[in-house]
């Protein structure tokens, strides 16, 4: 998740041009999804429906070119639901405000995927800024700047006592960190891990077992501590 976003393929604009011209009733709608840090262990993911595309009437026009308007439709409705940033800075500056946003949001109303799109469309796109709020914090009334979105937190001291709660799984989170550093990007940071993950998975879970027979002691307290951290790394806060 990131700008630049790659090209729209136009296949879904040919195949609902194709249905609509059986006589089909075609009913378009775009969906994004989130995750709130792809790269990291637990992102929370969250799922965007869009409202239904209108798709433009043929109106005499050629294949190519109604095929054309109709992934133009498309594409603008995918848009509205998903990262549409003009560059990597505006990015960063909505991600960061959006995370903090949920953050401070109580309950089950936070969401990383609304507050980002509610920075982004702010007056076109939120350009990142060093001496006051976004626009829609403005509209709050809050007084976030891009310095109170670094400042430190408790979370990640949270997050690294849940991580050292998995000691006992420790060959398995460096194999993943080790295979995610060697990712082309944040979004394939995770599947890098969950290879790599899954491989270490394989070798040391069945060491553990054996290790179970001669040290019970030490191998449940490892799980207890495990599962712990666990816990402690799905905190909603610390998961975003």
């Amino acid at each position: 998740m990131g700008p630049p976003s790659a090209p729209y393929k136009s296949g879904a604009a040919r195949i609902a041009c194709a249905l609509i011209e059986d006589g089909i009733d075609v009913e378009v709608i775009p969906v994004g999804l989130f995750y709130s840090t792809p790269d990291r262990f637990r992102s929370r993911a969250e799922v965007v429906r869009g409202h239904a595309v209108t798709i433009p009437d043929r109106d005499g026009r050629e294949d190519k070119e109604w095929e054309a308007a109709v992934a133009s439709a498309m594409g603008a409705a995918l848009d509205d639901v998903s990262v549409n940033c003009p560059d990597e800075a505006t990015f960063t500056a909505v991600e960061a405000r959006a995370l903090d946003r949920a953050r401070r949001t109580p309950g089950s109303s936070a969401s990383y995927a609304q507050s980002f799109l509610e920075l982004q469309n702010a007056s076109g796109s939120v350009a990142p800024k060093e001496d006051g709020p976004t626009s829609a914090d403005e509209a709050e009334g809050r007084t976030t700047s891009a310095n109170t979105v670094s400042r430190p937190r408790t979370y990640p001291v949270i997050r690294w006592v849940g991580f050292l709660a998995l000691w006992l799984f420790a060959p398995i989170l460096v194999a993943a960190a080790v295979a995610g550093s060697r990712a082309e990007g944040r979004n394939t940071v995770t599947f890098f891990r969950i290879l790599a993950g899954f491989a270490a998975v394989m070798v040391w879970i069945p060491a553990l077992i054996i290790a179970a027979f001669f040290w019970p002691a030490v191998i449940g307290a490892g799980v207890l501590s495990g599962v712990l951290g666990w816990l402690l790394l799905g905190v909603r806060r610390i998961r975003l």
